[in-house]
């Protein structure tokens, strides 16, 4: 049956790449959210400003190696890059997203509002870039139509 492991092998390495796709654009909105430059400082409430690339160059994703859905992609922070970049090696995301009661620093949510924005729109955006991806895949004998599925998603502005 070699079609039918032709096809599952398309499958996987459209999977992939829909996956990594979609982990490079999250995180591209997540550093675009703090990449409003210091100073001013932002407000309490808003995402905070960018005094250095320390919180951008933070943001990671990685795919599962048998990743076959949307739950196997992980985006994080990257403890390393704090460690690397930041004073102290101290890692303060946490401090931003949550605030700090200890040095009044009030909450500058940066990864839920994003999480929030793309959360419904997961498996759409899913679906979406794989039947692109198996389109690119798929020989030109029309086996698969991804016709429907040209435009990236969510698109950004």
């Amino acid at each position: 049956m070699p079609f039918a492991s032709d096809i599952s092998g398309r499958v996987r390495k459209a999977t992939r790449l829909t996956l990594n796709e979609m982990g490079r654009d999250w995180v591209k909105l997540l550093r675009w959210t703090v990449n409003e430059p210091y100073p001013p400082p932002s407000e309490p409430g808003d995402h905070p400003h960018r005094r250095s690339k320390t919180l951008q160059r933070s943001f990671k994703y990685k795919v599962a190696p048998k990743a076959t859905s949307v739950e196997d992609l992980n985006v994080f922070i990257d403890e390393a890059v704090f460690e690397k970049y930041a004073p102290n090696g101290y890692n303060y995301s946490l401090d931003l997203e949550y605030g700090r009661a200890s040095t009044n620093l009030e909450p500058r949510p940066y990864w839920r509002p994003v999480r929030k924005q793309l959360s419904p729109k997961l498996q759409t955006w899913f679906e979406r870039l794989f039947a692109k991806h198996m389109g690119e895949l798929t020989d030109a004998a029309g086996q698969f139509d991804s016709s429907d599925a040209a435009a990236d998603f969510p698109a950004q502005s």
